[in-house]
């Protein structure tokens, strides 16, 4: 199916030199299907479609444009002898309408990079190198995008003297491909001066969510923004769904003079380092992993969960049906790290529930790892998480190693209970060491990870939450997902946090109360002392109006 997209051409096996690309089905009419919108639109327009356009209008405007690119020498007409021979529906019929630009959507391509082939499909104005059209894309294994092995997240560069012959070689432009290399999947704001470049593909985003303009002397796609609003707009690109690399120069000017005046002292015509200011990596944004308070926003904590399933859920279940996860959730806010393990049941119940009380920001799981209608279930979530995917799975061998290194690093950070469920099951392991790998992934291992508070993930339902539900230290009553759905505990059931319960009750002054209350309404006390005290210090606090304002203040 793929060589009938419009860009199908580029992964077709006769898009090689001297080979015609396999015929597409013509559509019958595209300007109406285009204007009744029946064609998908890219991932990133899909919260902001526009309204659909009139049909005639449309045909007008591509009309304007068909007229104004026709050459201004008319054609020699023909003899009238032919016209009179040419039926009287065909002297009368429009000229033949260029359609728009087709959008396109494949199973087989990433979102990100499928994206970024509808930039360039309808871009021809602008000049790519090689390695960036979509014929040439490949990851940094070489794989291009219809494999399924296929990684967005890093780009194969060619060396210097390649990008040199083709004009993207400045010494600038070589520490840009440097880093798009290992963050291709991410929009660099790349620090130029006082100034965040954006080029190529991430330009066009930056364009389409931030509305920025082109430099229009500039060849490539070319955007900028001065350096005061970063967050604000690294806070629309992760709002947008995407994730965002920033790029900070890491020398001043007179550290770089004095660089290159030492390293030609040393040796003549040799060079320490690039000659122009060094630029390195320095922060990365994405929707679960947000520690700026200016990008924060909301009181709500903002989690990412990393999922790791057991070999049950991977489809091969046992007699009895149960299916069993584990799951690493982080507040990078706070640096507050839990692991637990799961057991769940066919209808992934306690997923679905965990999913419904945690609400994540984002969620990271192995791509191979993780069964299809797990997929589709978090693909369905009314809080739509950013879904992050690694393309290589844990291993219990390298989980173990990664988290001896960390006690080695942290002695004393991991509490008994933790220590024994991560020493007693391979998932849980594997879980909390895809987090502090991805931690690092995101440039957060330094910020977050020396101060991290481990505590056990809660169990939301199943048979683990029934034996802590009879015992004596559990007096909460436990609300699965159906419930909460039900209820409009935390959401209404179009998906909104407007009218829900947790809206109406929500008057806490700090985000700790906020995230607090939101965990006692979907664990609910049930046992009447506990509930009873609880009354009595909401009273306590109503009769003595002068200590609420002082604890609030």
């Amino acid at each position: 199916m793929l060589h009938q997209s419009p860009l199908g051409r580029f992964f077709s096996k006769g898009s090689a030199a001297g080979e015609s690309p396999p015929p597409s089905t013509p559509a019958t009419n595209p300007v109406a299907a285009w204007a009744a919108n029946d064609l998908p639109t890219p991932p990133s327009q899909v919260r902001k479609r526009s309204p659909p356009l009139d049909t005639a209008s449309l045909e007008a405007a591509c009309a304007k444009k068909a007229r104004e690119e026709l050459p201004s020498k008319p054609a020699p007409s023909p003899p009238s002898s032919e016209i009179a021979e040419v039926p009287q529906q065909l002297q009368t019929a429009p000229p033949v309408l260029p359609p728009p630009v087709p959008v396109f959507r494949s199973r087989s391509l990433p979102p990100f990079t499928e994206e970024c082939f509808q930039y360039y499909a309808s871009a021809p104005q602008f000049q790519w190198p090689t390695w960036m059209r979509p014929e040439n894309m490949r990851d940094a294994s070489g794989r291009p995008p219809t494999d399924p092995g296929y990684d967005q997240g890093t780009l194969l560069i060619p060396g210097e003297k390649q990008q040199k012959d083709e004009g993207a070689g400045t010494p600038m432009l070589l520490q840009y491909w440097k880093v798009k290399a290992a963050h291709f999947d991410k929009i660099a704001l790349f620090k130029v001066g006082k100034f965040y470049e954006v080029f190529y593909y991430d330009a066009f985003v930056a364009n389409y969510v931030c509305d920025l303009k082109w430099m229009n002397s500039d060849k490539k796609p070319h955007v900028g923004f001065p350096e005061m609003a970063k967050h604000d707009y690294a806070k629309r690109l992760v709002a947008a769904g995407y994730k965002v690399v920033v790029v900070e120069q890491v020398e001043r000017v007179l550290e770089n003079k004095q660089r290159t005046q030492e390293a030609k002292a040393q040796e003549k015509g040799a060079s320490n380092g690039p000659t122009c200011i060094q630029r390195e990596a320095c922060e990365v944004f994405t929707k679960g992993t947000v520690v700026d308070p200016g990008m924060l926003g909301s009181a709500g904590a903002r989690f990412m969960l990393y999922l790791h399933m057991e070999g049950d859920a991977l489809g091969s279940g046992n007699s009895r049906g149960n299916l069993a996860f584990a799951a690493c959730m982080v507040d990078c806010a706070t640096s507050q790290i839990r692991v637990g393990r799961v057991e769940d049941s066919t209808d992934r119940n306690a997923l679905r529930t965990l999913l419904a009380q945690v609400q994540p920001s984002e969620v990271v799981f192995c791509a191979t790892n993780l069964p299809a209608e797990v997929s589709g279930l978090l693909r369905r979530l009314p809080c739509r998480p950013q879904l992050s995917t690694t393309r290589e799975a844990q291993s219990t061998l390298a989980a173990r190693d990664r988290m001896s290194r960390y006690n080695a690093q942290h002695p004393g950070k991991l509490p008994e209970p933790v220590s024994a469920l991560l020493a007693s099951s391979e998932s849980a392991l594997c879980a909390a060491a895809g987090a502090l790998c991805y931690l690092e992934a995101v440039l957060l291992g330094s910020r977050v990870l020396p101060y991290a508070v481990w505590d056990m993930l809660e169990v939301p339902c199943g048979p683990q939450a029934a034996q802590a539900k009879a015992s004596e230290s559990s007096k909460r009553m436990v609300l699965d997902a159906t419930a909460l759905s039900a209820l409009e505990i935390l959401e209404t059931l179009e998906g909104s946090y407007k009218g829900s319960l947790l809206e109406f009750l929500d008057q806490t002054s700090t985000p700790f109360g906020s995230r607090l209350l939101k965990q006692w309404l979907c664990a609910p006390l049930y046992d009447v002392n506990d509930i009873g005290q609880r009354q009595d210090a909401v009273e306590f606090f109503i009769e003595r109006p002068d200590v609420r304002e002082q604890l609030r203040s």
